[in-house]
């Protein structure tokens, strides 16, 4: 059972630690160690989400505007926390509550104390459900058991790899014309530094066949990496059946003073077949008054069908690692015959880590856009297009706003985050989401009526699930006690 719990609550922390921290790694630092070391020290850890509706909701004429007001006040009082504690080494604990006006309408808490599962909730109240988790943890640890068995299977074919990297080096080295360099630079640009050495990999249809060639001949007689992947061993006659074009394949990779890498740029045509596709990648590195940044450009073609581009950038602060900061942008478009789709991600962050009160601060905003538009379309490198024609036939916004803060010897934090959401035009409204630590208080279970699953025959569990069902009732009961007048003809 602990087992179990202990994957339920990984997977439960994985999730809260992307709310309010997406995409950066001093964010899931700070709140990662932080989240950690409560959980660990015993502490209640918990997730609370609340709603805010946007006024400008009312503009949809579902609601009379008076009716509107009473729902966007109730769901402002709307409350889901979940929380998960470790008091003791073999007993953990997992909560829920959904709360509404300030009242309970369910709550409830698993107790997991070694192979034992108690379940405790308000809509079986007075009752303590015992479950005996022996069978489910027998299969849970057969399916770990053939995952491990798959797993040690790959493991071993790392020990094969030095056949095929001989292979490529071999390749690498008697294929004539493959690899050239000079010693002319290249100027400093406004994402790439400058260069005084630059490498060229150049490699030709045939060049690459017989590279294929050869790899797949010593896969074909490869006892270990055959009883372990699904090949088919057709794969050698279609390698031998590839037809070459008159294209060819080339990266060019630039150097600095310092032997470091400031530029990557190949092109990636069709090779073989027929067609024109042509795909590209552009990478490029400038530090600079200690700033570092690294910008990514990659682009697919395929004429009178679509064009793709990615754009993403990445700037960090690299000499204050008490005070670390940076940004992230992430442009990807894709354009057809029709329509034009964009998809722009930005992501800022700035934090204190050396002064007894830690903080993070960090702001995503996600903007997605589909227009009608051409293959002309023309585009610049890591810019929105802002001239795509006509009226958006989609559109979405998000704006992801998150500041935890933490204080130097204490084990608890407390990370505050939001989300407002934008869809065609319109604001919706935000997601308010706080994940804190605290004490951890145990539950108080003394009184209840121990029920044991494993012993309840037929009629037994019949009349339990009645309890249950009346239970939910009784929760229903509580909403409409305090469900605004106004809004109960909604369900009548």
């Amino acid at each position: 059972m602990r087992r179990i719990m202990h994957t339920f609550t990984a997977i439960f922390v994985s999730l809260l630690l992307c709310l309010p921290t997406p995409l950066a790694a001093q964010a899931q630092s700070l709140l990662g160690d932080r989240l950690a070391q409560a959980y660990d020290a015993g502490r209640r850890v918990e997730a609370s989400v609340r709603f805010d509706p946007d006024d400008s909701l009312s503009m949809l004429g579902l609601l009379p505007p008076e009716d509107f007001a009473s729902v966007q006040e109730l769901l402002r009082t709307l409350v889901i926390s979940v929380s998960v504690a470790r008091p003791e080494t073999k007993h953990e604990e997992i909560g829920f509550e959904l709360r509404l006006a300030d009242t309970s309408i369910a709550s409830g808490c698993l107790i997991a104390i070694d192979d034992t599962l108690a379940v405790t909730t308000n809509l079986l109240p007075g009752k303590t459900l015992i479950f005996d988790a022996a069978e489910i943890i027998g299969g849970v640890q057969d399916s770990v058991g053939q995952l491990s068995e798959q797993f040690d299977g790959l493991q071993g074919l790392g020990e094969d790899a030095e056949a095929y990297l001989s292979i490529i080096m071999q390749w690498i080295f008697t294929e004539e014309g493959l690899i050239s360099s000079t010693d002319e630079g290249t100027p400093r640009t406004e994402h790439r530094g400058a260069s005084v050495e630059t490498y060229t990999l150049r490699v030709t249809p045939d060049q690459l066949k017989r590279l294929l060639t050869a790899l797949v001949e010593e896969l074909s007689d490869d006892e270990a990496i055959l009883q372990t992947l699904p090949i088919d061993m057709s794969t050698l006659d279609q390698v031998e059946q590839l037809v070459p074009t008159d294209n060819a394949m080339e990266w060019v990779v630039q150097m600095d003073e310092d032997g470091e890498i400031v530029g990557i740029a190949g092109t990636v045509p069709t090779l073989f077949g027929e067609g024109a596709q042509v795909g590209t990648f552009d990478y490029a590195h400038l530090a600079e008054d200690g700033i570092r940044k690294h910008s990514v450009t990659a682009g697919f073609v395929d004429p009178d069908v679509s064009k793709t581009d990615v754009f993403v950038s990445i700037n960090s602060d690299a000499e204050n690692p008490d005070t670390p900061s940076g940004r992230l942008s992430v442009l990807y478009r894709q354009v057809d015959a029709d329509t034009a789709t964009e998809f722009m991600l930005q992501h800022m962050y700035a934090s204190t880590l050396a002064t007894s009160l830690e903080t993070l601060e960090s702001r995503t905003k996600i903007d997605l856009q589909s227009r009608p538009s051409s293959l002309d379309a023309e585009f610049s490198a890591g810019e929105p297009s802002g001239d795509m024609d006509g009226t958006p036939d989609f559109s979405a916004a998000f704006d992801f706003q998150s500041e935890t803060t933490a204080r130097e010897g204490q084990d608890d934090f407390r990370c505050e985050s939001s989300l407002g959401i934008e869809l065609m035009g319109m604001t919706l409204g935000r997601v308010l989401v706080t994940l804190e630590s605290a004490a951890y208080i145990p539950s108080d279970t003394a009184g209840n009526e121990t029920v044991v699953m494993a012993d309840l025959d037929g009629d037994a569990l019949e009349a339990l699930l009645q309890e249950l069902n009346e239970g939910l009732f009784a929760a229903l009961g509580r909403v409409m006690t305090v469900m605004p007048p106004e809004l109960m003809m909604f369900f009548q």
